[in-house]
């Protein structure tokens, strides 16, 4: 089986090079190829990987203008791909995803998917980050979220042909409701610096499954909990502008949640 590995990295000047190494250093019965995407690093990235990547007829390499994020990143990857290929495994560059998973992930491949979930997190901070991304994940339906998977041909052409920027690759997986497995692993210590994934970053993440792969039916009961309030608060005082007082708060409330929910039942 031909496998592509896709490699996004951002300011992996330092790790990137062991990177390297431990992909050409890793051995397996199938054979694997490379793509290592520059997400628009602004320290010595791209320069690591050209000199790393040098006569390495395996290991392709792109570079992109600016900071786009990493599902911008593997989909640039499989866009560019010069080779066939019969899955493809995402994985870090910070050698926190080990490779010696890639072999329990290939085994429980079966031409679909396959998530490797991590178990631990590299601190208190991004462990509660990690905790409120996926139980908003949970909430709105969708799986616990990883970079760390194997997915077929197949899908990598549907990624391909989602022409958007604003694409997460995990949130499409949901949108179309395949059957998914899952293994679990120990992430490894960063081999140098921390990375710049934070809480802000999970929460933007979040905020997009929420507006771009969450059905309008769960995100609209949010809608009348946070914005109901505000709508009638607005109208109440335009109403009570024009003296017109026997419209209290709680009767235009009540208007117009009753409006949002009928509208609700309509879609």
């Amino acid at each position: 089986m031909n496998i592509l590995l896709v490699s996004p990295a951002y300011n992996e000047e330092k790790n990137i090079t062991e990177f390297i190494k431990n992909f050409l250093n890793f051995n397996s019965d199938h054979k694997l190829s490379l793509i290592l995407v520059d997400d628009g690093s602004t320290d010595r990235t791209w320069s690591e990987i050209q000199s790393a990547t040098n006569n390495v007829s395996n290991i392709f390499s792109i570079k992109l203008i600016k900071n786009y994020g990493k599902d911008i990143a593997i989909k640039s990857a499989i866009d560019i791909c010069p080779i066939d290929y019969d899955a493809v495994i995402t994985l870090d560059s910070d050698l926190q995803h080990p490779f010696e998973k890639i072999h329990e992930l290939i085994s429980h491949y079966n031409n679909d998917l396959v998530d490797c979930i991590r178990l631990n997190q590299s601190s208190f901070f991004r462990g509660i980050a990690s905790f409120i991304y996926n139980r908003i994940n949970k909430y709105f339906g969708h799986s616990h979220s990883t970079d760390f998977r194997i997915f077929s041909a197949k899908l990598s052409q549907i990624i391909k042909s989602h022409n958007t920027i604003n694409i997460n690759i995990n949130g499409l997986f949901n949108e179309l409701k395949i059957s998914r497995q899952k293994i679990f692993y120990t992430a490894d210590k960063r081999y140098y610096g921390r990375s710049s994934f934070n809480f802000y970053r999970l929460f933007a993440l979040a905020l997009k499954n929420l507006i771009f792969y969450t059905p309008i039916t769960y995100v609209f009961p949010l809608f009348i909990i946070i914005l109901n309030p505000t709508i009638s608060y607005v109208l109440y005082k335009i109403f009570n502008f024009f003296n017109l007082e026997h419209f209290s708060f709680l009767k235009i409330f009540v208007f117009t949640s009753v409006i949002n929910i009928n509208f609700l039942f309509l879609i």
